[in-house]
């Protein structure tokens, strides 16, 4: 809730209401003193009652000025005492680096604070670069042995006879060494920090249809129709490999959950949708629900570590893109992603 008068404002008020509160008791005492002295004494002159206009009038007008002067010195020290704080508020606020920040060498309380400050951006910029330094060195060590597993697997489909079983095996080796590396090439994408290098336009539709290539063996046995209704080609500004994580996790997501019914997949500029018949998203987990190690049911009948959601929700906010839950009336479960639209490229 935000407060009706700010520290500003707060610093000022005190010294106006102190310097109302003194001067009026001391006009108060004044005013009583000219009445006692004016009642004690007899035969007074008659200049008595000027004199006594006089004070009186005085006294209003050194209220006055009190409080003029009392305003003035509040505004001069909330100028002096707030000052290094609104710096201070502003250098964090712009990210500044943890040297760059004011009031460092300060030894007032301005100074504790920003040293604290600067303390805890060197342990948040630490933590980030050693994050990313990981992801980017496992990514980076992963990528020889894939290229070894991926050449072989293609020479073993060549070599092969079509149809064999040893063919089908290698064939199978040869697109998950593939997935794997596009999934090795996401994670490098996201250790970069945001807005690194534009994003190329991408057709989405040819995604979605090789993720559900993809996503078949987990339908198998199941009385589960997989739909993708689309009208017109649509792109967006996403590195292709991004866009396949968050894809494919919730169509992974949809087939793990649905044993019978359907999966809808509908796409139109500026948004997708995948939704499922499934056992549908438990009340009790679903403010929770893109967090990590979180299932969407409270006893999970399938295996998982709970990250795929998560995982949906970082590349989203990575790209600039937005995720919704949502719950059918008949059941099921409903996502939404909505993206920044694309115009197509005017043909030559």
């Amino acid at each position: 809730m935000k407060p009706r008068l700010s520290l500003k404002q707060h610093i000022t008020l005190t010294y106006i209401l102190l310097a109302v509160v003194v001067a009026g008791a001391f006009s108060l005492v004044s005013y009583i003193s000219v009445k006692v002295i004016e009642a004690q004494v007899i035969g007074a002159p008659a200049g008595l009652e000027d004199t006594e206009r006089v004070i009186l009038f005085s006294l209003a007008a050194g209220f006055v000025v009190s409080v003029l002067l009392a305003a003035w010195l509040g505004v001069l020290s909330v100028r002096r005492v707030i000052a290094p704080v609104a710096a201070l508020a502003d250098a964090v606020n712009r990210n500044a680096a943890a040297n760059a920040l004011p009031s460092l060498s300060a030894p007032d309380e301005i100074g504790v604070l920003a040293r604290a400050f600067a303390k805890r951006t060197n342990e948040l910029q630490q933590f980030l670069q050693r994050e990313q330094m990981f992801t980017a060195d496992v990514s980076h060590e992963l990528r020889t042995p894939l290229t070894v597993i991926l050449g072989a697997a293609e020479l073993l489909t060549v070599q092969l006879p079509a149809q064999s079983a040893q063919y089908i095996a290698a064939e199978r080796i040869r697109r998950v060494a593939a997935e794997t590396a596009q999934r090795i090439s996401a994670l490098l994408l996201l250790a970069r920090a945001h807005g690194t290098g534009a994003a190329p336009c991408t057709a989405l539709n040819t995604i979605i249809e090789s993720e559900m290539e993809r996503c078949q063996p987990l339908l198998q046995g199941k009385a589960v129709q997989c739909q993708l209704q689309w009208a017109t080609p649509v792109l967006a500004g996403v590195h292709p490999e991004l866009a396949g994580i968050v894809i494919g996790n919730l169509l992974r997501n949809a087939c793990r959950h649905t044993e019978q019914g359907y999966i809808l997949v509908q796409l139109k500029p500026g948004q997708l949708v995948v939704e499922d018949s499934g056992v549908g998203i438990s009340a009790a987990v679903r403010a929770r629900l893109f967090e990590r190690f979180v299932h969407g049911n409270e006893h999970p009948v399938h295996e998982g570590m709970g990250l795929g959601l998560s995982i949906v929700k970082r590349v989203v906010e990575h790209i600039g893109w937005d995720v919704q839950l949502e719950t059918p009336t008949e059941g099921g479960t409903r996502f939404v992603l909505n993206f920044p639209q694309v115009a197509p490229p005017l043909s030559s």
